[in-house]
């Protein structure tokens, strides 16, 4: 069945026989301002306007922060607060506030697709990381959603300064700059942003723009990339929005990883936790307004815990063996080499070095079950662990343990093989990811 769209003027007229004298001061305002009618028109040809305009009605007092207009993707509506409405028949810096605020939100209606994409990318982004071997690091999927979503609210940003110039301009078509961003300084805390203040209390100092603010024609900005930059840092950074945004797809994160984790748990009950990582340096966030998840560990310090070349030579020669052998064994079953083959890799040596192994040159995995050993002609030693087990436990923790130096103490004590073992059980027990992980030493004797 054709769904029929409705003209921009048979919204409004839908709009004014649903709600009268609210309505009308609607449709003034935006006629007030061709940037408006414009984007209006364009949103409604690219189809994502077919909800019309819809009357918001919020019982108690309204959040100053709140800017009066918001768009629905899903409902392709643009919500109006009936009070802002109200206000903006009597009060003409009302009428400035909507007009921004519908300016920012009508530029959304036109980027809906983009917004749905966007969120789409980190939601298929981000599951596939909880599916995959541990650590969990979520950095790349949540830089790309921030990326992508300060663009658009400094285009946003963007829209709402023209719509407001273009009706500035209609009702003072003789105004100066210095008028305008005066303006810009009392019509709302969203547009205060864009103008310094003057050096002096003396009533007679003038506003000017911010650096980096291009004007094109009649006071609105120019869309060059030096000023759509300028926009993002005074508005979507200066007024928090890296971090809102940060804070809610760690939200998400959150949900989706306890989800993925309880799927696992259903379905292999003796699976270890995965680490989840996140790089809050990376995104450029002030630490201190992002809320960390339990569970989520913040990595910015950045690196191994330990650089490989920190390590002991001894530790280094037993992951060299172990790089070679699990490489030769990854290529011989035609398996891709992936994170988890490398946390293998630290895995082994560290299995190797509990064991008391100084060198590994076998190796085989069959079963789940991993067996490394050292044959020197007449002893074969040996060691065991869990494949999933060395697969998921990150390398950062393996590398702690490749540096602990109590380990050697342990292994040299002459308390005997018992006690030594126990004391190691126990070390272990520090990274998660080695709770449950065995390595059992076996030595064979050749006759």
């Amino acid at each position: 069945m054709h769904k029929v769209v409705l003209t921009l003027e048979q919204q409004l007229s839908q709009f004014e026989a649903d709600h009268g004298p609210e309505a009308r001061a609607l449709r003034e305002v935006i006629a007030s301002s061709s940037e408006l009618v414009f984007a209006l028109e364009q949103a409604n040809e690219l189809g994502h306007l077919e909800g019309g305009f819809a009357l918001l009605i919020v019982q108690g007092q309204v959040e100053e922060k709140k800017s009066g207009v918001n768009y629905d993707p899903e409902l392709m509506c643009l919500f109006v607060l009936s009070t802002l409405l109200q206000a903006a028949q009597r009060d003409p810096h009302a009428v400035q506030l909507l007009c921004y605020a519908l300016g920012r939100e009508v530029q959304h209606a036109i980027h809906r697709s983009e917004i749905r994409e966007a969120n789409q990318r980190f939601f298929v982004g981000t599951s596939a990381i909880t599916i995959d071997v541990s650590p969990h690091d979520h950095t790349p999927a949540v830089r790309q959603f921030l990326a992508s979503t300060r663009q658009r609210e400094a285009l946003a940003d963007m829209a709402g300064f023209n719509a407001l110039a273009a009706h500035f301009q209609h009702t003072q078509p003789d105004a100066t700059l210095a008028q305008w961003c005066r303006v810009l300084a009392e019509a709302t805390p969203q547009t205060r942003v864009f103008v310094q203040a003057p050096n002096s209390p003396n009533a007679l100092s003038e506003f000017i723009l911010k650096p980096d603010l291009a004007l094109g024609c009649g006071f609105q900005l120019d869309s060059t990339p030096e000023t759509v930059e300028a926009v993002a840092q005074l508005g979507f950074d200066g007024r928090g929005g890296r971090e809102a945004t940060v804070s809610k797809a760690l939200h998400f994160i959150e949900w989706r990883e306890a989800h993925a984790l309880a799927e696992l748990l259903k379905n292999e009950p003796e699976s270890v936790p995965p680490e989840i990582h996140i790089q809050l340096h990376a995104l450029n966030v002030r630490l201190n307004k992002v809320r960390l998840p339990a569970g989520m560990r913040d990595i910015s310090s950045g690196g191994p815990m330990v650089a490989v070349g920190a390590l002991s030579t001894s530790a280094q020669a037993l992951l060299a063996d172990a790089e070679r052998l699990v490489r030769e064994t990854t290529e011989r079953n035609a398996l891709h080499w992936d994170q988890g083959m490398r946390n293998t890799v630290a895995s082994v040596a560290v299995a190797a070095r509990m064991a008391g192994l100084t060198g590994i040159n076998r190796l085989s995995a069959s079963h789940g079950e991993i067996r490394l050993g050292q044959d020197d002609g007449i002893h074969t030693r040996e060691a065991q662990l869990s494949a999933r087990l060395a697969a998921n436990t990150p390398v950062n923790s393996s590398f702690a343990l490749l540096a602990d130096a109590s380990i050697d103490r342990l292994l040299n004590e002459p308390d005997g093989e018992d006690s030594t073992l126990q004391a190691l059980e126990i070390t272990m027990l520090g990274p998660q990811a080695w709770d449950q992980m065995v390595a059992t030493p076996i030595t064979l004797s050749r006759h």
